[in-house]
């Protein structure tokens, strides 16, 4: 009886921090969807410059770390469970600009030049999972501009309409300093992390 019990409170402690974990992120996650709620109505007033720019900067922190608590919450579940799929229709060309929309700015201020391509039809359409597939790019994009310090990152897409249907293949080309050739992969994400923040370096690891 005592064992019993001693292995239930073991089971117990040990579901604790996961319950939290998940109780803690909903609850940052429906708080930051408040502050985006009040932001949104308070951007349709007639607001003065500054408060407009106040109101928009409060609405970007609020986006940023709803995006943060998303990707630790994905990673949790994916280090548990393993990584699931959620395919829908998508436009390829779609998701080849917003990969370059994701990294032009962090790639420009850190004097790197991105060149992203599209190779196929603009219209092919495909069934996948979006933020899988962008979780790819963010990892192979994000170490190719923390591996430079100037020079360009070339990302390319291309699709191939066939009888089975679509294949997409994708390439990120860039000259890489040699230093980071050697370091392992924590090393290179505690780089990826000081450069580029947290959210960032959630994406690389989870495109692992």
């Amino acid at each position: 009886m005592v064992a019993a019990v001693a292995y239930r409170n073991l089971r117990l402690s040990m579901s604790l921090p996961e319950f939290f974990f998940d109780r803690v992120t909903a609850e940052i996650i429906q708080q930051m969807d408040g502050a985006l709620a009040l932001t949104d109505q308070l951007s349709r007033q007639r607001l003065t410059p500054d408060a407009q720019s106040c109101v928009s900067g409060v609405a970007e922190a609020a986006q940023g770390v709803r995006r943060l608590m998303e990707r630790a919450s994905d990673l949790r579940r994916v280090t548990l469970h393993g990584v699931t799929l959620d395919p829908a229709p998508l436009r390829l060309r779609e998701l080849v600009d917003e990969v370059h929309s994701r990294w032009q700015p962090a790639a420009a201020n850190s004097g790197v030049t991105l060149l992203v391509s599209y190779d196929g039809d603009p219209d092919a359409c495909a069934l996948g999972d979006r933020a899988r597939l962008l979780q790819v790019f963010d990892g192979f994009v994000g170490e190719a501009v923390a591996a430079m310090r100037r020079g360009a990152v070339e990302a390319s897409v291309r699709t191939v309409v066939g009888p089975e249907g679509v294949r997409l293949e994708g390439r990120v080309r860039g000259a890489r300093d040699p230093a980071w050739q050697g370091h392992d992969l924590e090393t290179r994400v505690r780089e990826i992390e000081a450069r580029f923040g947290l959210e960032v370096a959630i994406g690389v690891v989870m495109a692992r």
